[in-house]
């Protein structure tokens, strides 16, 4: 939840004010590395050093004119998502921790509000501060838009790995070369990424759209991508792309590891919507979609790319995983055809399948509710197929699925699927 938290800090312009002061903050952590660092360096648990760290330095910006800003701000944001239940699910639990904070004060290096606020602040700090990764071109405190910015980006070239750009992008040379080698190692497959396959089949579904008649012009189809992802996959890919980063780091070492954290703080240095490294890695991804099947799969690949991410191609991809007795990897699916289609039944009957077989009682008989609403929307109430979700929604925990959920979800398969 504090997760996606700090992702709207980032993305909503009217959560961008809400940071510690870059320059005091900055200066604060040096003036504790000359006086602390040894007392700090010498705890033997990193958390207990960060903790440390946290309360020494942040007591000076929790004022009561700052929480009161926070407080309302958050307040007047709270009431703009209440149909958006992640948001309002996100919002809510900072104003729980700002609320303990208001209550209970105590050290803020265990509240979970202000470490989101300070990794936040502290990442954009050093950006905005210099060094080898600085903030993307900037005039009159603006970011450069990321329609200047994909002037510069050859998606497709090989050669660069979709990484070419000039001296425009307002990084430096040195930086630009790490950037290089580390979408290579991804473009080159020697590094997964690990985009969720929901969040590829959006991207798939918006590459199909944005050909349409101009389908022999990479610039049209890039364009008309760059549109699909600002408006509807931007924040998936992020989350997506910095999980994978993350991972990435933690396997590797050296000068491999310095390149993806270098890629991470260019991946944080910019919103989103405006990011080209994003967006090229994702672009790249969504092409290349055999990266997320299994050997012996690549047909369904094939068939979902073709069809532009068609939610009818997953569903064969997901009935084919529950057939072949993978429940997890079939639940991946049938959720990426939810996100795409929420009125799916069968999706939904597939969904439930898939978490009885993992033993997760309760979400299934959530899917399979989900399911028999959406069915009754227009079908009469005793039609088998509502009679059979009411039926699985009652089964005690760890019963048997009657093989006649099988059947109806399986029914429509291809004929050619393989056993």
């Amino acid at each position: 939840m504090i997760d996606h938290l700090a992702e709207l800090f980032r993305e909503e312009t009217a959560l961008h004010l809400l940071r510690f002061p870059p320059r005091e903050l900055i200066e604060s952590l040096d003036d504790l590395a000359e006086t602390d660092a040894a007392e700090i360096a010498a705890m033997p648990d990193p958390f207990d050093q960060r903790i440390a760290i946290l309360n020494r330095i942040l007591g000076r910006f929790l004022t009561r004119r700052f929480v009161n800003r926070v407080q309302t701000t958050l307040e007047t944001y709270l009431q703009s998502v209440r149909r958006i239940p992640r948001h309002f699910r996100a919002v809510s639990a900072g104003l729980y921790f700002l609320e303990i904070h208001n209550r209970q004060g105590g050290e803020p290096g265990v509240n979970p509000l202000w470490n989101m606020m300070f990794d936040l602040s502290h990442a954009e700090a050093l950006t905005t501060a210099g060094g080898t990764l600085t903030t993307a071109a900037r005039s009159g405190g603006q970011t450069r838009p990321m329609d200047t910015v994909m002037n510069d980006l050859d998606l497709d070239s090989p050669e660069q790995g979709g990484m070419a750009m000039d001296n425009q992008s307002g990084l430096s040379e040195e930086t630009m070369d790490v950037l290089r080698r580390a979408v290579q190692l991804i473009n080159g497959g020697r590094i997964e990424l690990g985009f969720a396959l929901d969040t590829i089949l959006l991207g798939l579904r918006a590459l199909t759209c944005s050909t349409g008649t101009d389908a022999g012009d990479p610039a049209a189809r890039a364009r008309g991508f760059q549109d699909a992802f600002r408006k509807e996959i931007g924040m998936l890919a992020r989350n997506d792309l910095i999980c994978g980063l993350e991972y990435a780091i933690e396997e590797s070492e050296g000068e491999r590891r310095s390149h993806f954290e270098t890629l991470l703080q260019a991946v944080h240095a910019l919103p989103v919507k405006e990011n080209p490294f994003v967006f090229t890695l994702y672009y790249h991804s969504v092409k290349e979609m055999h990266r997320y099947v299994k050997p012996g799969e690549d047909r369904h690949a094939e068939a979902i790319a073709a069809a532009g991410g068609a939610p009818e191609t997953m569903m064969e991809y997901g009935r084919y995983l529950v057939r072949q007795s993978l429940p997890h990897r079939a639940l991946n699916v049938f959720m990426a055809v939810i996100t795409v289609d929420p009125s799916n039944e069968l999706a939904r009957l597939g969904a439930g399948i898939a978490c009885w077989l993992t033993e997760s009682f309760r979400e299934a008989r959530m899917h399979w509710d989900r399911s028999a609403r959406l069915w009754s929307g227009y079908l009469p109430f005793d039609h088998p197929d509502i009679v059979l979700v009411r039926y699985l929604s009652e089964l005690d925990n760890f019963a048997e699925l009657p093989e006649k959920a099988y059947h109806r979800l399986l029914e429509t398969v291809n004929a050619n699927e393989e056993e």
